[in-house]
């Protein structure tokens, strides 16, 4: 088969273009001429291609052909400010709704969106939650990946168009260390290692679902060639860590004591969320392998590994 990898160059779809590689797919990593100059070798049995959501690409000439498109490219992060809300959603939900009329156009078999579960729920009154539970986002990063499934949701019914939202827990990696608007894990790992003070918003009470890179590359491969109806589907490991929690693993995985400061909460920070995935995972039988623990420290050695000469 052909897949199309927006954001291809990133941490998950450099990741994710090497594993269909290796299946034998033929496999386009779109993205940024910017980010595809600098990311790492090329792999083999990838291609690129120059794709940026925000600029209004042709997505025409990279969907011909395509069987399924797995579209990872989002401007924007969890923290932006509110005034930079309407450029994100002219990027964003402007730039996927160019390439889900492209994918119409192509008859793309398939479409495969990166949501976000750790924000298109906000505050949530159950953990963990399940893909039925209300979506009010409380930042407008989360409210333009909801906006981009609901018009998925569209095209799948007016169209017949299969379209799946996988709303990814909060992603934890060795890749993280280079590149910028990382998670807390890599964040407070590179931290210690250089030395320096770890730096938490609030009173360290905040909890997420980690979920290992290599746990979400498979859970996007597997997504697209399993018999699911179009719809979203929730990705994670349905264990929540406080970043407390978190500094304690920092703490077991280096055996370093790190220096603790505590700054104000931000109001787009939402206060808890675990992902109950047992939708996703009757349907295709994925599992996670990696744990928080294990994932961390496996990102630790990667660094301790760089810094010998």
């Amino acid at each position: 088969m052909r897949y199309v990898v927006t954001s291809g160059a990133g941490l998950l779809g450099s990741a994710l273009c090497a594993a269909l590689a290796e299946q034998g797919h033929d496999v386009v990593c779109a993205d940024r001429r910017d980010r595809l100059t600098s990311a790492t070798a090329p792999q083999p049995g990838v291609v690129t291609a120059e794709f940026d959501l925000a600029r209004g690409s042709a997505p025409d000439d990279l969907l011909e052909g395509c069987d399924v498109l797995v579209h990872l490219a989002h401007r924007g992060l969890p923290s932006s400010p509110m005034q930079a809300a309407a450029q994100e959603a002219a990027d964003n939900v402007g730039g996927g709704l160019r390439l889900l009329e492209a994918a119409r156009r192509h008859r793309v078999g398939r479409v495969v969106f990166a949501s976000s579960g750790g924000t298109v729920y906000g505050r949530v009154a159950q953990l963990p939650v399940p893909e039925s539970a209300p979506t009010e986002p409380i930042s407008a990063y989360g409210v333009g990946k909801l906006a981009l499934e609901h018009y998925l949701q569209l095209y799948a019914a007016d169209f017949g168009l299969r379209c799946l939202s996988l709303r990814v827990g909060n992603a934890v990696g060795e890749g993280q260390f280079r590149g910028a608007g990382v998670g807390a894990p890599a964040k407070f790992l590179a931290a210690v290692a250089a030395g320096e003070p770890l730096y938490i918003w609030g009173d360290g009470s905040v909890v997420r679902d980690y979920i290992h890179v290599d746990d979400i590359v498979r859970a996007f491969a597997v997504a697209s060639t399993a018999d699911l109806e179009s719809g979203p589907y929730n990705v994670g490991s349905g264990v929540g860590h406080s970043l407390q929690q978190v500094i304690e693993i920092v703490r077991d995985v280096s055996g370093h004591d790190p220096d603790v400061r505590l700054g104000a909460s931000r109001v787009f920070d939402v206060p808890s969320i675990v992902l109950d995935a047992t939708r996703f995972m009757a349907a295709t039988g994925w599992r996670c392998e990696v744990d928080l623990r294990d994932g961390m420290a496996r990102m630790w050695e990667h660094l301790r590994a760089e810094a010998r000469p």
